[in-house]
């Protein structure tokens, strides 16, 4: 059993949350109480270029309309094109709306951008959104998550959710500044410091596409405070990282993110695969925030062959094989086999996380972050959550049932809710179980095998 001290402090901890980000959360288009319908129409021979290839940056003007419970609104001449990295290869694409493409400026309610997310590999269509109530139950910030059925050219194309894309007005909303850097870390974002020189965190030896892709004031390409956030984790003494590293980073709403991180088993995150995060150098502070995203591989959602009910919590990044087959990746396009090796080089390295492993070497880090896991453990696994669960899923229910795109039965949706389902999918060319447990049984699973590793501050 955890020791209930741990318990006590956390709950404390938990109860004097400033909640600081409540104004950007309120909005009905997020509020999860109700499936929007959201119309796009588009020239048809400008939809055939957007989804005839899975490569495509093409973007196309459409007219954006949204039902709500007592009223449409409608927004013209605005930017359709198709997102996301794996899911291009699904039926069921994932798309973004840019209300500013054609309109520098121009917004729907304080968004420039709008994310609807496909999640064709989630047959309950609840994982990203449940782990994003989380994040925000912790009071960090997050991309707001929703939900709508959509509609292009009056044909159904799904149960979607509509996400909050993370740009300068996120910023805003979040941050009440959008002129600080903000750096997209993808895949292998290790925060590993390799020196001054930026070329150094080139995808590629030859390539000028950086690890920390900057997305505000690009034109200056500086990346000189990144360089120094990753020096101070690295390079400081133990003794005196607490001092260095809080004075450029938020530690506190990290040590959050990490306890949610571990404890839904997110592994295509900082983690593990050093992806889905960004960095906001913000102004106003003088400290790097994180802020996660992309949660659809989460609460037992596997693609590698690992147990994420069984972890380490103090080792959680430890590494695993994994066997690529080489003779399926010769046959893609030159590209994708550059980007295949050096994920698989990046995997077979050993594990550099310093954000994690380092900041657990801090006596007080490591307590706090105790306290969090206790905390939301104890939510997971509580009346309440198991309700919301059940809200979410009867609410969904009708889209879910009509939604056949992602080649799911009913039978399978609705016993994939606690259950795991023997389906299978080709991931890093191989055929990979990647369903081995439902929401429900995932969350007592990893609370009875990882609550009681939680150490007695």
């Amino acid at each position: 059993m955890r020791p209930p001290l741990i318990l006590l402090i956390g709950l404390i901890s938990m109860l004097t949350l400033s909640c600081q980000y409540e104004t950007a959360k309120n909005d009905e288009l997020f509020d999860g109480t109700r499936v929007h319908r959201v119309e796009i129409e588009i020239d048809t021979s400008d939809l055939s270029l957007i989804v005839g290839r899975a490569d495509s940056t093409i973007i196309k003007p459409a007219v954006f309309t949204i039902h709500y419970e007592n009223r449409i609104n409608t927004v013209q001449n605005v930017g359709f094109r198709i997102k996301g990295n794996t899911s291009r290869f699904a039926d069921k694409k994932s798309f973004r709306i840019s209300f500013n493409a054609y309109e520098k400026g121009k917004k729907y309610k304080t968004l420039e951008k709008l994310n609807l997310n496909a999640f064709w590999n989630d047959p309950t269509h609840l994982r990203s959104h449940l782990a994003i109530k989380l994040y925000e139950l912790m009071d960090v910030a997050v991309g707001r998550s929703g939900f709508t059925d959509l509609y292009v050219n009056g044909e159904y194309y799904g149960l979607y959710n509509l996400g909050e894309h993370v740009d300068e007005e996120f910023a805003l909303n979040y941050f009440d500044s959008k002129t600080g850097n903000l750096y997209k870390c993808l895949s292998p974002a290790s925060l590993e410091y390799l020196g001054d020189d930026i070329a150094n965190y080139s995808k590629f030896d030859d390539s000028t596409s950086y690890i920390y892709d900057l997305k505000i004031n690009k034109e200056q390409a500086d990346y000189s405070g990144l360089i120094e956030l990753m020096d101070i984790l690295n390079n400081t003494p133990i003794d005196q990282l607490k001092v260095k590293l809080e004075a450029r980073f938020n530690v506190a709403n990290y040590l959050k993110i990490l306890a949610v991180d571990v404890a839904i088993g997110n592994w295509d995150s900082y983690l593990y695969t050093a992806n889905n995060y960004y960095l906001y150098d913000d102004p106003k502070t003088g400290k790097f925030e994180f802020i996660p995203y992309d949660f659809d591989n989460t609460f037992g959602m596997d693609w590698l062959g690992v147990d994420w009910t069984d972890r380490d919590i103090y080792n959680w990044p430890k590494k695993e094989s994994l066997n690529l087959q080489a003779d399926s990746i010769i046959k893609l396009p030159e590209k994708i086999q550059l980007e295949i090796k050096s994920f698989a080089d990046f995997w077979m390295a050993d594990t550099i996380r310093p954000l994690y492993y380092r900041l657990l070497e801090v006596p007080s880090y490591r307590s706090q972050f105790n306290e969090h896991l206790v905390y939301v453990f104890d939510h997971l696994t509580s009346d309440e959550f198991n309700s919301e669960i059940d809200r979410l899923f009867v609410m969904l229910g009708p889209s879910l049932k009509k939604d056949t795109s992602d080649n799911f039965t009913w039978k399978q949706v609705s016993r994939s809710i606690d259950q795991p389902l023997d389906v299978y999918k080709n991931m890093f060319f191989r055929k990979q179980y990647y369903l081995p447990y439902g929401i429900k049984d995932y969350i007592q699973l990893a609370s009875s095998k990882m609550t009681p590793q939680i150490e007695d501050n």
